[in-house]
């Protein structure tokens, strides 16, 4: 899946992608952004989250 973005310079395109950039010296895992993440993070963050989801999943039913 691809996501194309255009329109007028400064109308936020950046920032909706990635989100505040003020994220400098701050240590992986952390959620220093809050609601100013972009929708890059999202997108992985809930991608990640599936797929641990799916792994506890298959543990689950490995056991039974």
């Amino acid at each position: 899946s691809a996501s194309c973005r255009y329109g007028q310079t400064g109308s936020g395109k950046t920032f909706t992608m990635l989100g505040d950039s003020d994220s400098s010296g701050v240590p992986p895992g952390t959620d220093c952004l809050g609601e100013s993440r972009g929708l890059i993070q999202r997108v992985f963050e809930h991608l990640f989250m599936r797929i641990r989801e799916k792994q506890e999943q298959a543990r689950v039913s490995e056991t039974l």
